[in-house]
């Protein structure tokens, strides 16, 4: 057989032909990122009480009850017209002025599809203690609100098409807002 006939036939069984991609791509370039990086600013818009403390995300597994998911935002939040701090010197690289203690945190997961997030949330629920409401239709996916074992305050996890989120309140004063939050969140995310 001849040298280039060879290569052609190479080429296109690699699917290197007519940049054609085979499927050994990494993640994050199979499924570009999704999750608008706006989000806490978003949060800050549509819920003007809360103020962001600081967000993360990535690509890589969070270290906590969603795993498996391909890309995931963390943020923190209080309110700002009523803010508690921690005392002073509680953290060591702590600025001249006291952090507040976060008052909400939500986490929004990106899974590969819809049936891996929504047996995410079945696995999460199943290890969880809590005490949870019947799950209901919201806004095209489903929620599942929830207290703690010990009675503590009301949260929220909303399994929406291929994203999972979580709103976890840590004060009774932010209870009220987590509907708002979750409102501002599904009208960013994208199917």
């Amino acid at each position: 057989m001849k040298p280039k006939l060879i290569l052609c036939l190479a080429l296109v069984l690699s699917g290197g032909w007519f940049g054609c991609s085979t499927n050994q791509q990494s993640p994050a370039k199979a499924f570009p990122l999704e999750i608008p990086q706006n989000i806490s600013e978003r949060i800050e818009l549509e819920v003007p009480k809360l103020k962001c403390l600081g967000a993360t995300t990535g690509t890589s597994p969070l270290a906590t009850a969603w795993n498996g998911g391909d890309q995931y935002m963390q943020a923190a939040f209080y309110l700002w017209k009523n803010p508690l701090y921690h005392p002073a010197g509680e953290f060591p690289m702590e600025s001249a002025t006291p952090l507040p203690y976060a008052d909400m945190e939500v986490v929004i997961v990106l899974y590969r599809s819809a049936d891996d997030a929504q047996s995410q949330v079945h696995k999460s629920l199943f290890l969880r203690p809590a005490m949870f409401q019947p799950e209901q239709r919201y806004k095209g996916g489903t929620l599942y609100r929830y207290c703690g074992a010990t009675g503590g305050v009301q949260a929220a996890i909303c399994q929406s098409h291929r994203f999972i989120v979580e709103i976890d309140c840590y004060s009774k004063n932010v209870e009220p807002l987590t509907m708002k939050v979750l409102d501002a969140l599904l009208t960013e995310l994208k199917p």
